[in-house]
């Protein structure tokens, strides 16, 4: 149990923040980083009580963390996404918004990530349970619908991926930056992250080979297309519209998986060049990446 001499000053926990944003500014694709910035963060609005202010910028940093880490490019670090997603849930738990916590395990369960999810129906029948005077047996019975459905969506829609993942891990693997290699990920504990000298993960070691898995997969992603059945013009507008959709979600998805690479491999070039690259070609299509190329060329 923490005593008040544990606990971290409120300039302590401010520069951890100062510096943990900072750190986020360039390298918003490390999942371990944004898990960390968002346990302080939280720590933190605790200590002073919450506020409206606080719980604002609680909400706008969870938003954040799974805009760039919870789309699907970190598979085989879903134990850090998925403690991410908790988090989510249970801030929404707590500021009474049951609706946008049970969101998060649908958004979760359509998500990839590597045996974590088995357990998710277990996790969300203990939520509720935890919130049962909140949840209406209705609204529990349809939550249990649309993440069975959500499994099924992710199944199917991210299956071409996994070899990409897989490689990463391959690549990771033979520089020895492979995190699940050095770190208990089942049991986060942050001295060990934190503080362990043997640890070479999450350290910004990779190299050439790894850099070059996340250029392949970031180009699969980009290049996706379903496979369907028969014609194009046979399929209802329905399909055709789920269709683009899937597509699009996969295609997006490339920018996270450059993200991802650029934190575990800042020193090599290619990467680099590679993402900007990719950015140049779909800015010429959406001008809102615009700021996002400059921000990369920046860094």
């Amino acid at each position: 149990e923490e005593t008040a001499a544990d606990t971290p000053s409120s300039g302590a926990l401010e520069t951890r923040l100062q510096l943990l944003e900072l750190a986020l500014s360039e390298f918003p694709g490390s999942a371990i980083l944004q898990l960390q910035y968002l346990e302080i963060l939280q720590f933190a609005f605790q200590q002073q009580h919450d506020s409206d202010n606080n719980s604002q910028k609680l909400e706008l940093a969870l938003t954040s963390a799974l805009e760039n880490v919870g789309k699907g490019s970190h598979r085989n670090e879903g134990v850090l996404v998925a403690a991410i997603f908790q988090l989510a849930s249970d801030f929404y738990a707590r500021q009474g918004k049951i609706d946008k916590a049970l969101a998060k395990f649908i958004e979760r369960a359509q998500t990839p990530m590597k045996d974590v999810n088995d357990s998710l129906k277990a996790q969300l029948e203990a939520f509720c349970v935890e919130h049962s005077s909140m949840i209406s047996a209705e609204q529990r019975q349809e939550t249990f619908r649309l993440l069975e459905e959500a499994r099924r969506y992710e199944s199917k829609t991210f299956a071409a991926l996994i070899t990409c993942e897989d490689e990463v891990d391959v690549a990771m693997h033979k520089e020895g930056i492979l995190s699940r290699h050095q770190v208990d990920l089942e049991q986060i504990d942050w001295d060990t992250i934190l503080r362990s000298d043997d640890k070479t993960c999450w350290m910004g070691y990779g190299g050439i080979l790894s850099a070059n898995s996340f250029i392949q997969y970031a180009q699969t992603c980009y290049r996706f297309r379903v496979r369907f059945h028969g014609k194009w013009s046979d399929l209802s507008e329905e399909e055709q519209q789920q269709i683009k959709e899937d597509e699009t979600a996969i295609q997006e998805l490339a920018l996270c998986v450059y993200e991802r690479g650029i934190a575990d491999c800042p020193t090599v070039e290619s990467l680099w060049l590679s993402y900007i690259q990719h950015l140049e070609y779909v800015v010429l299509g959406n001008t809102s990446l615009l700021s996002r190329l400059k921000s990369v060329v920046d860094r």
